[in-house]
């Protein structure tokens, strides 16, 4: 099939080997690429119940089908593997270009088992793939990692997948970052890097990616260009633009989800759209995008003062800002900048600051615990100083670093404090707003019973996760309606998909990634806490009063889509999707 590069790496690092594997053409027809790929895979390779810190966990790099075929906005990275956070299946996603170089490269993923003696790095180039030695990277700060890189490669067009010292020291809300800001950011997937001593993936290619239809894939690619117009308020804002809605409406959950929204965070607006993009410097895109939705930031004189940074988004805003009830922006471009140099999830790490200054306002912990931080509300220095100290594991912070379940095992009487779903900390919008159909509502049922809980950007829609598959990013897939991604993905690979096969194909990665839990011993559902469903609820804001029953609603999906109360498809329905053998044998 077209617009694959038609093989994998799979990676021993305990043997320093290196050997490939081919995507046939029923692994790309029935799982397309990313997380479909991603799970099948490591299905196959990962036994159950392993560590997710040990030898046997897997950590795979997944492309998709319309990576590097000059499609338009498809760039997206997906990592995998067995979550330290959750201790169940894991995934995230990045934008950046280290997707598309890795394809060239002549990859359509890399997967990496095994533990490294030494600090080693990946290097794929034109379908050859080296372990190399990464000794004098192991210390560093991701981006200075990438700038030794570069310069010891000789190429400033290299990308680089890389973890900073959070992922060396196996903090579990660490993640890897691209192109020293894009971060595929949930699961805690750079702690398994960081165990298996794997600095950094490297990819330079000029592998051209065969397309079944050049000239068709150009026409297409026009007429999403123009579809996207200028990029609008992404392009202008992306998506810190929103926060001060976000507020106001209680979609962000303020002061560690006990604030009634504007009535605890009443100048939101300090941390949104332009006071924001004030500090911006130049925009930033990914590679075949228009929107350009990312950018650069300076911070000029003050105490936060910084250059070259990555400007913060809407989940960190509302991690460290509304979360915190901190209304200084400033603050808040020097914790995104911590959590990029250092590797570290924004949504976890400004919750678990969150958390910890409700601890210490409740007297569970003091001054003496926190290295005379005064970790109040809103107090913008002593943010700050928590982030470093979790950053770098130290005193608090390397209680902190693991994140707020595993915190509240070693902090007494502060488990209700600890807002998480299976250990991972929730996304900045509250499932509590709008009506059932709407998607604030929706994210009840996505937090609890998607196989990677409490993430925004999971999807139960199956076309949705299709999309998802072929690498496309969320805000490029607008001009992908309809019978546009069935034209695209023609035009690319040669084969007919229509609507109805993408829904089987995003329903067979459904169910693929749900058995990796399964087979984990994991039944029913994850369960949202109280705070996160209105048990007790709000008494002040826009969400005043209101209590969802999600663990009803995420029943009747199950029987919606056909599986049972403890979340297990039936043997029927995996026979009919095809490509399940495996599954089939470990769960029946």
């Amino acid at each position: 099939m077209k617009g694959y590069a038609g093989k994998m790496l799979l990676v021993d690092l305990s043997n320093r080997k290196v050997e490939d594997m081919p995507v046939d053409d029923e692994l790309a027809q029935n799982f397309l690429g990313g997380y479909g790929v991603g799970s099948k895979v490591v299905y196959d390779l990962v036994p159950p119940n392993v560590d997710p810190l040990g030898p046997e966990n897997v950590v795979g790099f997944t492309t998709g089908a319309l990576v590097a075929t000059g499609a338009p906005c498809a760039v997206r990275t997906t990592v995998v593997g067995k979550s330290p956070i959750t201790d169940t299946w894991g995934d995230a996603s990045s934008g950046g270009d280290f997707a598309v170089e890795v394809k060239r490269a002549g990859y359509d993923a890399v997967f990496v088992k095994g533990i490294s003696e030494n600090p080693v790095y990946l290097w794929l180039h034109d379908n050859k793939a080296e372990i190399r030695d990464a000794t004098d990277l192991w210390g560093k700060e991701t981006v200075e990692t990438e700038d030794i890189l570069r310069d010891q490669l000789s190429d400033r067009r290299i990308e680089i997948c890389c973890i900073g010292q959070s992922g060396e020291k196996l903090s579990r809300i660490a993640c890897p970052i691209i192109d020293k800001g894009n971060a595929p950011g949930r699961s805690g997937l750079g702690a398994i890097m960081g165990a298996k001593k794997l600095k950094a993936v490297v990819a330079r290619g000029t592998v051209e990616i065969p397309v079944a239809d050049a000239d068709k894939l150009r026409e297409l690619t026009r007429e999403a260009f123009k579809a996207y117009g200028d990029g609008g308020d992404l392009r202008k804002y992306g998506t810190c633009g929103g926060t001060a809605n976000c507020v106001s409406t209680g979609d962000c959950p303020t002061k560690n989800w006990l604030g009634g929204g504007p009535v605890d965070f009443p100048n939101a607006k300090a941390i949104s759209d332009e006071n924001v993009v004030k500090y911006r410097i130049r925009n930033v895109t990914c590679r075949g995008c228009v929107i350009a939705c990312n950018g650069i930031v300076d911070v000029e004189s003050g105490p936060y003062a910084i250059k070259d940074a990555q400007k913060p988004e809407y989940e960190t805003l509302g991690a460290f800002g509304a979360m915190c009830l901190n209304d200084n922006v400033e603050s808040i471009i020097m914790c995104n900048n911590i959590c990029d140099r250092y590797g570290l999830d924004t949504i976890s790490a400004g919750c678990a600051i969150a958390y910890a200054i409700e601890c210490y306002e409740n007297s569970l912990i003091d001054k003496s615990d926190t290295d005379g931080i005064e970790l109040t509300w809103g107090n913008h220095e002593a943010i700050v100083a928590m982030t470093w100290k979790l950053a770098k594991r130290e005193g608090l912070g390397d209680i902190l670093a693991d994140g707020v379940k595993r915190a509240a095992e070693k902090i007494n009487g502060s488990d209700e404090y600890a807002v998480h779903v299976q250990g991972q900390e929730l996304p900045m919008h509250d499932p509590k707003m709008g009506q059932p159909e709407s998607w604030p509502r929706i994210l009840g049922i996505v937090y609890q019973a998607d196989a990677t809980p409490g993430r925004h950007t999971a999807t139960i829609d199956n076309r949705g996760m299709a999309l998802r598959a072929t690498g496309l990013c969320t805000f490029g897939g607008g001009p992908f309606g309809g019978e546009k991604l069935t034209d695209f993905l023609k035009a690319a690979t040669g084969e007919d998909f229509p609507n109805e096969r993408l829904e089987t194909i995003g329903e067979r990665i459904k169910c693929m990634r749900q058995a990796f839990n399964l087979r984990e011993g994991f039944k029913g559902f994850f369960k949202l806490p109280g705070r996160v469903i209105g048990d007790p609820p709000l008494k002040t804001g826009p969400l005043a009063g209101i209590t969802i029953d999600a663990d009803g609603e995420t029943l009747e999906y199950y029987k919606t889509i056909g599986w049972d109360e403890n979340g297990k498809p039936s043997r029927q329905r995996l026979e009919e999707l095809g490509g399940f053998e495996k599954v089939i044998a470990d769960l029946y």
